[in-house]
């Protein structure tokens, strides 16, 4: 087969200067949008480096006659790749492709497409091999896998190596000699490492590209402002994931255990399912409400609706009667379509939530108010959650070992163990972006930064610490008395906050195993 039959892109300015970098070792922090795949796949058919006088690539391609070892964050993104890039293109140019293991000829020379969920798979492509691309290598064990597996390949057959990701300031799942996982990832020191010493002029093995997607010319200014719009403004992941900036992790992400691959996922509804509801209201900030699946282990965040902030898609600031009205034809549909098996039972609340201003009506009353208009029979019981002295930290303690899980290694993949006791539905965006994106308090190391957005994670945290009261002692430290509180917390009185627990403690007495039905 001869090569100009395979339809290949065309590389980009930006993409054609690392390309043509005479340097084995490259490292790509190329933002979303900016044609990473793409270009990876057409440095990977004809190969990198200068041109020498008979035309050819420094570093060899497949063109060349040489193999090319690609691995993917995980079998979802190299089935995606699979099926919409390299399958296509290859059976255009009638040429061979082996889609049970993942291979693709050209001529003498094989695109060898491998998963990071199982590295004994990588080990055994390593024959013949003229370079390696890790791709999203921001987002997997790199340091783990490039150890074990991938530096003695590059050894044996003096191979060239490509990391392309977006960065990552939390960690990679890769774990230290003691068993802690490292932070940030391994993509990132590279950088951070490589740059540091490009300043100093002290000579590095490694060709370092940034770019993002205003360097593809394929992408318009609207394609530009709609990515842009697809997160919360300022936030870290829009930083990380558009821009590709290179955070460290000095920034002190709350949670740098947070794994999309790990924590996002679609639950099959178990039978009898529990609805739960949280909220952070916000006051002059903006709010959120989330729906949640509680099972034995845990809950799973089912659906979510932001509202009063710059995402907010509603003309009016709403009121607590206003967001009932809001939400509750929502979820009205999904227990008709029996996409939820039932309402939300309880909605757990901020006990600041319950304070009456000048002897008004509190925001809690407000929300009593428009569910018994809007749902009657169907409310879910409007449940105040104590906050006093060292709660905010009793929360994160408690979300820690809700995001925790156990994985095991071996010739064969990794093994989930002890799977996240909190998940997360891919369609909570808002969710994903701000509580990933949390960084920890500069004044409180126990704590996340409260000026940033936490409204997703505080109502979330009102619906665990109620649900999983036991988790959250188990792992409660030692508060200093010094701590301070905000000041709606001090109106949740000690008096207040006992009976809370005592109601708490009633509602779960009487509650239906079954949960409550709608229609």
């Amino acid at each position: 087969m001869t090569a100009h039959r395979l339809q290949i892109p065309r590389l980009f300015p930006f993409q054609a200067e690392a390309s043509d970098d005479p340097s084995w070792r490259k490292q790509l922090n190329w933002g979303r949008r900016s044609g990473k795949t793409r270009g990876m796949l057409t440095i990977s058919v004809l190969g990198h480096g200068p041109l020498d006088e008979e035309g050819n690539r420094l570093h060899r391609g497949l063109v060349q006659g040489g193999s090319v070892l690609w691995v993917s964050l995980d079998y979802k993104q190299l089935k995606s790749l699979w099926r919409e890039d390299i399958k296509p293109r290859w059976k255009a140019a009638g040429l061979y492709t082996n889609d049970q293991d993942w291979e693709a000829t050209l001529g003498k020379g094989r695109l060898l497409m491998r998963s990071a969920e199982n590295p004994g798979n990588i080990r055994g492509a390593g024959k013949g091999i003229v370079g390696v691309i890790l791709d999203e290598s921001a987002h997997w064990d790199v340091e783990g896998v490039l150890d074990d597996i991938i530096r003695p390949i590059l050894l044996d057959e003096d191979a060239w190596l490509i990391m392309a990701s977006t960065p990552n300031a939390g960690s990679d799942t890769h774990l230290d000699e003691v068993g802690q996982r490292v932070t940030p990832s391994f993509f990132n020191r590279t950088a951070l490492k490589n740059l540091e010493m490009a300043k100093k002029g002290t000579p590095t093995e490694w060709f370092y590209s940034h770019a993002d997607a205003r360097l593809n010319p394929k992408i318009s200014k609207v394609a530009w402002d709609r990515l842009i719009s697809e997160y919360p403004e300022g936030s870290l992941k829009l930083l990380q994931e558009v821009f590709a900036q290179l955070l460290s992790g000095g920034t002190g992400f709350g949670f740098p255990e947070l794994s999309a691959h790990i924590h996002q996922r679609v639950l099959r509804m178990p039978p009898k399912a529990e609805l739960v509801a949280g909220i952070d209201w916000g006051y002059a900030k903006p709010g959120w409400l989330g729906v949640f699946v509680r099972h034995t282990r845990g809950m799973h965040l089912l659906w979510e609706f932001p509202f009063n902030g710059p995402f907010h898609q509603l003309p009016n600031r709403l009121t607590p009667v206003a967001l009932v009205r809001a939400v509750a034809p929502v979820w009205r549909e999904m227990v008709r379509s029996k996409r939820w098996p039932s309402l939300p039972l309880n909605l757990y609340t901020d006990s600041a939530m319950g304070a009456r201003p000048d002897a008004g009506k509190s925001v809690n009353d407000q929300l009593f108010e428009g569910f018994d208009e809007y749902l009657g029979q169907q409310s879910p019981l409007i449940v105040p959650v104590p906050k006093g002295p060292g709660s905010r930290h009793a929360r994160k303690l408690l979300f820690h070992g809700a995001f925790d899980y156990r994985m095991e290694d071996s010739d064969h993949g990794r093994t989930m163990l002890e799977p996240p006791r909190f998940t997360v539905d891919p369609s909570c965006l808002y969710w994903w972006n701000t509580v990933s994106g949390l960084t920890v308090d500069p004044k409180d190391a126990e704590d996340v930064d409260t000026t940033g957005e936490d409204h997703a994670y505080d109502g979330s945290g009102y619906a665990m610490m109620a649900e999983f009261p036991e988790l959250a002692s188990r792992r409660v430290v030692s508060v200093p008395d010094a701590v301070d509180v905000d000041r709606l917390s001090q109106k949740a009185n000690r008096e207040f906050d006992r009976e809370v627990q005592q109601e708490l403690a009633r509602i779960k007495q009487r509650r239906s195993g079954a949960g409550r039905s709608y229609g």
